[in-house]
Parts: C-alpha cells; structure tokens; sequence
C-alpha cells in the first residue's frame, strides 16, 4: 500500500531473518525432540517460530517449506511431553510449550488459505480439536484459534482431512457459553465461520442455539464493554441476519432475548436510552438484539474510541 504512494516500503521494514538464519532455526527445532530439548527449550523455538510466521506471509511460507509446521506438530504428539506418566513439574511445564506450538500453527495459516490447507494436510484440524478438549484453558483457547484459522478451508473441500460439521456445532455452542471471556471470544471466530459458510441454513443446522449462544455471549461481551470479544459475534448476527436461503436463520436470532440476569452495566445503559414512563414497564424485560447492538455505537464515536470500538460500532 505505501509503495503505491511512491514510499520506500522496503526501508520502513525490519529486515527480520534471512532464508538460511529461518532454515536454520526450523532445523534446530525438528531437530530438537532426537537432541532431547526440554519443554523450555522447545517452548521458546516455537514462540521464535510463531512471532516470525505472524509478521509476514513469505516467512510462513518458507517456515512451512522448511519443516518448521511439521515440527510443531511432532512437538505436540511427542511420548516425551503427551500422554500419562509425567510428574505434576513436567506436565506443568509442557502446557506452554503446547500453547506456543499451536499459537505457531495458528500464525503459520493465518495470512494465507493455501497456506492453512498445507497445515490441514499435516492433520491440522485433528491437532486442534484433540486438544480443543485438554485440561488446561489456555491451551484449550490456542487449539479454537487453530481451528477457527483452519474452519475456512475445513468446511469447503470435500476431499482429504474434513472437520465433522457435528463436531464444530457442539465445540462452538460450548464454548460461546463458557465463563471465560477469551475463550468465547475465540468460538466466536468458529461461529463467524460457521455463519459464513452457510452451515446455520445447513439441514442438520442448530440454528436456534447458535442464536442463543451468540446472544449470551454478546451479552458478557456488553457487560464487560469489550469490542474485541463483540465484534465477531455482531459479524455472525449480521450474516445470520443476511441469510437469504432460508428465512427461519434470520428468524431464529430475531425472536432470541439476551438471558435473564443480565449484567447492571448493561441495564443501566439500556434504561438510559429509553425515556423514563418505559423504564419501569421494561424493567424485567430482557434486552433483544438490537438493544444490544445499540450499546456499540456511541463507543465508536468516544474520543478515546479504540480501532476495536469503531470496529464494533461500524459492524453494528
């Protein structure tokens, strides 16, 4: 973009590793599980790994070229770090470990879909649900990242490593309900996905919970006055919203109310936008949707509105 306007771009860009420093460095971490590398050691690999895969997509690409998206993956299935058998220090230490090799497999498949199918063919998709399920949150929260990244080409090919369309609709309306925020935020790009490929107007659809779910979650996300997690929930909204092939998707989020006990902040703010003879009479009513999407748009006109509040806003 800056090219465009006649800038130097190049001399704006950190110059980052060269082809041999990044084969090198993917070497060192394949090679890594023979040379018995702690969890620490490997830990730190895949972080190096990951930060440089986010910046640029010419890195990913080699990073992938090179080995480094296989050694990710054999990091994370090796007997040495899964599995029983390991003391309650061992185990601890392996959990960030897991997290920085998914979090490299996450940024490796972002910039690009021919990238995230390279991942998918190294049994991506199976890598993030197995560990979409594991003891410890965060790394439950690294592996749905993985596979909201790996959702776009998992729900549209036919061939090869498939994701369950079963299995995505039970991992994302759990999780949208979970008491975590992060970790609603992240099935909330699962549910984005599953909106926009058309699943909400599949025949086996759970149309009705999915509108539930999202309206719980944007409800916290109100509560907590959080763009980031209500900007992928207001994206879903919008293509359930826009769905035209089926006008009972539309329909199901329409009829949905936020659940009862909603959060203070959220009903104080309602109540000030309602003048006060309505106030008492809609007082133990619940928010419907466009009560809450209305909570956004003063945000992104506030002074201090962040890129995120006018996102969430605009999206509203």
């Amino acid at each position: 973009m800056l090219s465009k306007y006649g800038c130097m771009a190049e001399g704006l860009r950190s110059p980052g590793p060269t082809s041999e420093q990044l084969k090198r460095l993917c070497e060192a971490f394949k090679g890594g599980l023979a040379q018995h590398y702690t969890a620490q050691d490997g830990e730190l690999l895949a972080s190096l790994i990951g930060h440089l895969a986010w910046c640029s997509a010419r890195l990913a690409k080699e990073i992938v070229s090179y080995g480094g998206a296989q050694a990710c993956k054999d990091w994370l299935r090796s007997p040495n770090f899964a599995g029983s058998g390991h003391s309650p220090e061992e185990t601890a230490l392996t959990f960030p470990l897991q997290r920085a090799c998914l979090g490299a497999l996450s940024s490796i498949c972002m910039h690009d879909r021919a990238i995230a199918e390279q991942i998918m063919g190294l049994g991506g998709v199976r890598v993030a649900l197995d560990f979409a399920t594991h003891q410890n949150q965060r790394t439950q929260r690294a592996a749905i990242r993985l596979l909201a990244r790996l959702m776009p080409s998992a729900l549209s090919q036919t061939e090869g490593e498939l994701l369950p369309q079963k299995v995505a609709w039970e991992l994302t309306l759990r999780e949208l309900r979970d008491g975590d925020e992060v970790s609603r935020t992240c099935a909330a790009a699962c549910a984005l996905e599953i909106c926009e490929h058309g699943m909400a107007a599949s025949a086996d659809a759970q149309v009705e919970s999915l509108a539930d779910a999202i309206l719980f979650a944007l409800t916290r996300a109100v509560g907590t006055g959080s763009s980031p997690a209500s900007l992928p929930l207001i994206l879903a909204a919008g293509r359930l919203l826009d769905c035209k092939s089926d006008p009972d998707v539309p329909r199901a989020l329409l009829k949905t109310r936020a659940p009862a006990g909603t959060l203070m902040s959220l009903a104080s703010t309602l109540q000030l936008q309602q003048p006060h003879h309505e106030q008492h009479n809609q007082k133990q009513q619940r928010p419907s949707l466009v009560q809450l999407l209305a909570f956004w748009l003063p945000k992104g006109v506030a002074p201090d509105a962040t890129i995120a509040d006018k996102g969430a806003a605009t999206a509203a």
